[in-house]
């Protein structure tokens, strides 16, 4: 009855995920003008979570920073200089949270994109929005919100560089079938919702009417 539960819960996070895919994937197909982006890149991240007291004052703040390797894609119809879809995008970082300590997690960021290529420039410009954004890690999960702003330099018709700035800000935490919401109680102090700023450098290669 447990797994049922589980698979049922499961089915449903993974709703939303599945809409959208097929839902650009019907309207791609409907257009005949529809892109992929596949894109790798170093991303520098620097987390933040602050421990405050009852009367609302920091005692501490957790910190932590560093820069790894990430992947992701972009897909969807295009109308003109216009552009929209999904983006998807991963990395492995190093996660440091008062409840789980320093562990090796994974990060995933799925959501809506929209952008357009700037008239007679090489540039474009485009923001991703995800409230599917996830950190795993052991069979934990960090869950929240996050909105990414992206713009990119066309070297060719196939090559660009691109620099994207987000913020993700996580207000679940969930662990074996429990879950929390920020802020947390413990010992009579608070936590807060961990917050994470990314910069992703990368390289991309659009393919357009694919």
């Amino acid at each position: 009855m447990l797994q049922k539960k589980k698979l049922k819960k499961k089915l449903r996070n993974n709703f939303f995920d599945c809409f959208l895919f097929l839902f650009f994937l019907l309207v791609s197909l409907s257009t005949q003008a529809a892109y992929i982006e596949p894109y790798l890149g170093q991303v520098r991240y620097q987390q933040v979570q602050s421990v405050t007291n009852s009367a609302g004052s920091n005692v501490s703040v957790i910190r932590d920073k560093g820069q790894r390797f990430g992947i992701g894609l972009r897909y969807g119809p295009h109308f003109g200089p216009v552009f929209l879809g999904i983006d998807f995008s991963y990395f492995p970082l190093k996660r440091v949270d008062t409840l789980s300590g320093a562990t090796n997690n994974t990060f995933l960021f799925f959501g809506p994109t929209l952008g357009m290529q700037i008239p007679f420039l090489p540039l474009r410009v485009w923001s991703s929005f995800s409230y599917l954004d996830r950190v795993r890690n052991n069979g934990a999960a960090y869950s929240g919100k996050s909105f990414k702003f992206g713009a990119g330099f066309l070297f060719s018709a196939h090559v660009s560089f691109n620099i994207e700035f987000g913020k993700h800000v996580y207000s679940r935490y969930e662990k074996e079938g429990t879950v929390w919401q920020y802020p947390l109680s413990q010992a009579g102090l608070y936590l807060q919702r961990p917050e994470m700023k990314t910069i992703f450098l990368s390289l991309s290669f659009p393919f357009y009417n694919f």
